[in-house]
C-alpha cells in the first residue's frame, strides 16, 4: 500500500516572475557570465532556468540589468536537467 507523500508548507511565499537575470559564475579560477530566466522569487531565493549546468553548493552572483535588481551572492541548492535540450532549472538561495 502506497502512502501519500505530504509536502511541508514552504517557509515563504514565492512570486511568479518573468524577467532575465545574469549569473556571474566563478569556476576553477575563471569567471564567466550566463544568461538565465527567473521563474519565481522569494525573500530567500529564486528558481532559474539556464542553458549551462550549475553544481549544488556552487556560488554565483546574480543580477538583472533589465530591472536593476541585484540579488548578490547565491548558493546553488539543487539543479535538474530539463527535457529536450531545454537547459537546466536550478534553485538558488540568496546569501546575505
Amino acid at each position: 500500500m502506497n502512502a501519500a507523500v505530504q509536502r511541508k508548507p514552504r517557509r515563504e511565499v514565492r512570486v511568479q516572475t518573468d524577467f532575465f537575470v545574469t549569473l556571474l559564475v566563478k569556476s576553477e579560477g575563471e569567471e564567466s557570465m550566463q544568461a538565465a530566466f527567473a521563474e519565481n522569487i522569494s525573500d530567500h531565493g529564486l528558481r532559474i532556468r539556464t542553458r549551462s549546468g550549475l553544481d549544488p553548493g556552487q556560488r554565483v552572483y546574480v543580477f538583472s540589468t533589465n530591472t536593476g535588481v541585484k540579488f548578490g551572492v547565491c548558493r546553488v541548492v539543487w539543479g535538474n536537467r530539463l527535457e529536450r535540450d531545454q537547459g537546466v532549472e536550478a534553485g538558488l538561495e540568496i546569501l546575505r
